[in-house]
């Protein structure tokens, strides 16, 4: 706004990189306020609607020929599948029911609370949402109402939900809650930090204990190697917050609480982090994978499949990608020395074991390689 023809190029740069580093999704967070603008734009506005919108033209054509000037040579080096893959089955994979990430249309209420976590146990964090509905006539209040509520509504229509998906639209609720507070005053305001510092204890608690519970690690393989110090010290910092709490001004009060949710999240990682490394660590697996082609193995993977293995390990020659069971059993008829890569929950891992095939902790299930041949390690 204010910079003509450059201000509309830059923002069409911006756009090209935000689609070249998301994808379409992109566009769900950048276009609505722009093409709103009329509704929450009350100082400044432009002398004619017609100019605006044809500089938002102007940026999206920009943003999406930066796209293309990739996609398109990257679609005809990389086949057809590739070609599926970037530019219908990355979007419409999570907008259909039953696809990626395909859950139910109340999941994120859960999720939310966790996300705004310390601040939706703060009192004086609600007393200053409350104040925002007095400010509805302003256009910053506007612009970032329609930054969230647009964004969050389609999230929520769309099938395909990650907590994740959500982070961008924090720093518009940030925003409102920061002029929620400057316009709220401090006069009356409970400004107790109990709720947050409550949770603090409890999560370092839960995390301390969660590894001593009987039968839970036979549901959560990985918890019995959580790390009892960071759990220790969240508990510290509870206390710590409660003090620093009564003895800072009000004014200083947000920044203990922004301060108790990084806390919170570097402590919870510190606890987690070694116990599910094993499982977000493909390298081990993909090096193994790489040593059995070297030495002539054939290889396929059961399902789809999105080269996880072979960036790890950096491999070049294919594998096979086989739909079912039966074309897999169909497979490893036609190639006697052979590893067919597949999935399972943990009660199909064990039986798996138990027929000689060899499986590993991945994500949140695990990894299993059927191997044959005249040797079985690589």
């Amino acid at each position: 706004r204010g910079h003509g023809l450059r201000g509309w190029i830059l923002c069409g740069v911006g756009l090209g990189w935000a689609l070249l580093s998301k994808g379409p999704v992109a566009l769900l967070h950048i276009l609505p306020v722009p093409l709103l603008a009329p509704w929450w734009m009350r100082d400044g506005r432009p002398a004619r609607w017609r100019g605006w919108y044809a500089g938002l033209a102007l940026a999206f054509l920009i943003g999406v020929t930066l796209v293309l000037a990739w996609a398109i040579p990257a679609g005809l080096a990389g086949g057809q599948a590739y070609r599926d893959a970037i530019f219908l089955r990355q979007t419409a994979d999570r907008m259909v029911a039953g696809a990626a990430h395909g859950r139910p249309l109340w999941w994120y209420l859960p999720v939310v609370p966790l996300l705004l976590v310390p601040w939706v146990l703060w009192p004086s964090a609600w007393r200053a949402v409350a104040t925002v509905r007095r400010l509805t006539a302003e256009s910053g209040t506007r612009l970032c109402l329609i930054w969230g509520a647009v964004v969050f509504t389609a999230f929520v229509l769309i099938s395909g939900k990650q907590a994740h998906y959500l982070l961008p639209v924090l720093p518009a609720l940030a925003l409102l809650w920061d002029r929620g507070w400057a316009a709220a005053g401090e006069d009356g305001a409970n400004h107790s930090l109990a709720l947050p510092a409550g949770f603090l204890a409890l999560a370092g608690i839960a995390a301390a204990v969660a590894p001593h519970l009987p039968g839970l690690e036979r549901q959560v393989p990985w918890i019995g190697a959580v790390r009892p110090g960071p759990a220790v010290l969240l508990v510290v910092a509870a206390g710590a917050v409660v003090i620093l709490g009564r003895r800072l001004a009000p004014g200083r009060l947000p920044v203990l609480v922004t301060a108790t949710g990084l806390v919170l999240s570097a402590l919870l990682h510190l606890a987690v982090m070694p116990a599910l490394r094993p499982n977000f660590d493909v390298t081990p697996l993909a090096l193994e994978l790489r040593a059995y082609q070297e030495r002539g193995y054939a290889i396929a993977h059961l399902g789809k499949y999105n080269a996880q293995w072979h960036f790890a390990a950096r491999m070049t020659e294919p594998f096979a990608v086989v739909a079912d069971s039966a074309e897999a059993d169909s497979w490893m008829e036609e190639h006697p020395r052979h590893v067919i890569i597949r999935y399972a929950r943990a009660a199909q891992a064990a039986a798996r074991e138990a027929g000689g095939e060899r499986c590993s902790p991945f994500r949140d299930r695990w990894v299993c390689l059927a191997v044959g041949g005249s040797a079985k390690e690589p």
